[in-house]
């Protein structure tokens, strides 16, 4: 049904091939295999060096290069010294037979700028934080806590009556997918 609403013109099965195709694109840099067993969780940890080598391993030396010199790029336009660090780990643990609960990290760290993210997710809670710093320039915090859970209760709000109301399934189906 959602699938459809991509491509109103019955390429429901165009829109299910681009699916996949982003699927075997992430698998082998999070799938299955690239997680560790620890206890009772799974953990995928990644260091900019772990990165570029697993670009190079799953999607050959060009890519590798590509995604060097484009980090490279990035790091000389904001004038990095080269001792940058990047430290990812994704935890998943599972709990009961279709849920689980998951933890993710990300510190990237140079002489100038520095990005943390912090993102945890347990039986519908959500906790996000994120921290941007560009040294004496500028900083960034944001931080989110959501809470996910199912009602009866009906909404408490309706839009005014003369507010214009966006089908978001016609919004959906005229974006292209290619």
């Amino acid at each position: 049904m959602l699938l459809s609403a991509y491509s109103p013109a019955g390429g429901a099965f165009h829109a299910w091939s681009d699916a996949q195709e982003v699927r075997d694109a992430f698998l082998p840099v999070l799938g299955d295999d690239c997680f560790q067993r620890s206890g009772g969780s799974y953990v995928l940890e990644y260091d900019l060096e772990d990165l570029l080598h697993m670009l190079s391993t799953a999607y050959g030396e060009e890519l590798s290069t590509q995604a060097e010199e484009l980090l490279n790029s990035f790091a000389e336009s904001l004038g990095l010294t080269g001792e940058e660090t990047l430290d990812f780990t994704l935890t998943i643990t599972p709990s009961g037979e279709r849920d689980c609960s998951f933890t993710m990290d990300l510190d990237l760290r140079s002489a100038y700028i520095t990005l943390s993210m912090d993102y945890a997710y347990s039986g519908g809670q959500e906790d996000f934080s994120l921290s941007f710093q560009v040294k004496n320039l500028a900083e960034f915090d944001m931080t989110l806590d959501s809470t996910v859970r199912s009602t009866t209760q009906e909404p408490q709000a309706q839009p005014p009556a003369d507010s214009e109301i966006i089908d978001l399934n016609q919004q959906v189906s005229t974006v292209p997918l290619t």
